[in-house]
């Protein structure tokens, strides 16, 4: 078919698949550099591409040619895998990623802090998806990148640190603890004296990445956390104004997660707030989902703009939301509502808001059909709505009628699961946490219902 890449110039076969066959490719430069040029230019309409003979040809290549690779092809190498994980490729053959994890160890004391940056990205968004979580093979690697990082700390720039501890947040390892601690500390010490180069993604994902260091206790040895406050209360003030949605949402989430007795984000925290108030409608789902996960402390609460910000877009978006959005959406928004400190007297207009962001998502799901992990979230969130009722009835003293949105919507979960039941069960696709989600939320529901 015609379109990007499909055409014929000067070179040749300029397609993907005439590039991945090309007879050229000899070398590690030549390997890498189509590599890198599949990652580039691949799309959607490119799905069949990883399953053809081509790109067999070229991962064969990339094998033969791993040890020779150099510390800026093999750079290359782990980002271009990186990116085609996020456009369709789920697996990769099972010894590509140990060769090359033997190859960074090799050569790891030539590698610049861009190299064990990308080296590191690429494995924390390959998580999951080319390997399992705390894989010793891929621990062994993260752990030589930090060691090797520590010494080359004074010329890691904004981008580098940004990406090296976002890489590292998301990682899930089980690297000695005081080694990820003391990686982490001197990359914070660093950032103080780069701090105003940070670029506005850059300064999101450095924010958000400090906070889920913080929660797993991986800030404990940072020595400069009064510092540290200062200068990330100062830079976003100064970008706050320049700042998109999914911007700002990261850092309110990281800011969450960071507040605690020895860093103080109050203040910003609801000045954030308000910034993200005025910029709505946020740009996706996963904007929504990390504003409303922002709130999970009991001592943060929510501004009522962003909540009715929230409703807002979810009425004027409800087609362009797939149905598992709206619940985790939904999900988000009941944890809100049932939170301890949220107390009808004080928070009413509040709660108002949230109870209208709940009808909402409830109203985008009427019509819906929901599918096996839908079902199981949607257990789950009948649990926390029920539960949550009924703690706060015993706290009030006094016992609310169950709405019909919160009746109907309890109607078509078991509406689906009991349909999904009738399947054939070598066709049913839940996975264990699905079950053990669907058996908690009925649990739960039963035991709060009289």
């Amino acid at each position: 078919g015609r379109g990007r890449g499909r055409g014929r110039g000067p070179g040749g076969d300029t397609s993907l698949h005439g590039l991945l066959l090309s007879s050229s490719l000899h070398g590690p430069a030549d390997v890498c550099r189509a590599l890198h040029q599949v990652a580039k230019r691949a799309g959607n309409k490119d799905e069949g591409l990883f399953s053809s003979e081509a790109w067999s040809h070229v991962l064969k290549k990339l094998k033969n040619v791993i040890k020779h690779l150099s510390c800026r092809q093999l750079s290359v190498a782990y980002w271009s895998l990186a990116k085609l994980s996020e456009k369709g490729l789920k697996s990769i053959d099972e010894c590509l990623l140990p060769a090359l994890g033997e190859r960074v160890k090799k050569i790891a004391f030539d590698l610049d802090p861009m190299g064990l940056s990308n080296v590191m990205w690429a494995l924390a968004k390959t998580q999951g998806i080319y390997w399992r979580e705390n894989d010793a093979g891929v621990d062994s690697v993260v752990e030589v990148c930090m060691t090797q990082a520590v010494p080359l700390v004074n010329q890691f720039n904004s981008q580098d640190i940004a990406n090296i501890l976002w890489s590292t947040a998301k990682l899930k390892s089980n690297i000695e603890r005081t080694i990820q601690s003391t990686f982490a500390s001197v990359l914070v010490s660093r950032s103080l004296g780069v701090m105003d180069t940070f670029r506005d993604q850059e300064l999101a994902n450095f924010v958000w990445s400090l906070g889920a260091l913080n929660e797993a206790n991986l800030l404990q040895n940072c020595s400069c956390r009064g510092e540290l406050t200062s200068a990330l209360t100062l830079y976003t003030r100064k970008k706050l104004p320049v700042f998109q949605s999914m911007h700002i949402a990261m850092i309110l989430n990281g800011l969450a997660m960071l507040q605690d007795e020895e860093m103080d984000f109050s203040d910003l925290f609801i000045e954030v707030q308000r910034k993200l108030a005025t910029s709505l409608p946020m740009s996706n789902t996963k904007s929504i989902l990390t504003t409303l996960g922002s709130f999970a402390k009991p001592n943060l609460v929510p501004q009522k703009e962003v909540i009715d910000g929230v409703t807002a877009y979810i009425k004027q978006n409800k087609n362009g939301f797939t149905t598992f959005d709206v619940v985790e959406i939904l999900g988000g928004v009941i944890n809100l509502t049932y939170k301890s400190n949220l107390i009808d007297t004080e928070h009413a207009e509040l709660l108002s808001s949230l109870w209208a962001c709940e009808v909402s998502c409830y109203t985008a799901l009427q019509t819906c059909t929901l599918n096996e992990r839908e079902t199981a979230r949607g257990f789950g969130v009948l649990g926390n709505v029920f539960r949550g009722r009924h703690e706060r009835d015993i706290s009030l003293e006094t016992t609310k009628q169950i709405p019909k949105e919160i009746s109907e919507f309890h109607n078509l979960v078991l509406k689906s699961a009991s349909r999904l039941v009738e399947k054939n069960p070598d066709e049913i696709q839940f996975s264990g946490r699905d079950v053990a989600t669907m058996i908690w939320g009925m649990a739960t529901t039963l035991t709060s219902v009289n």
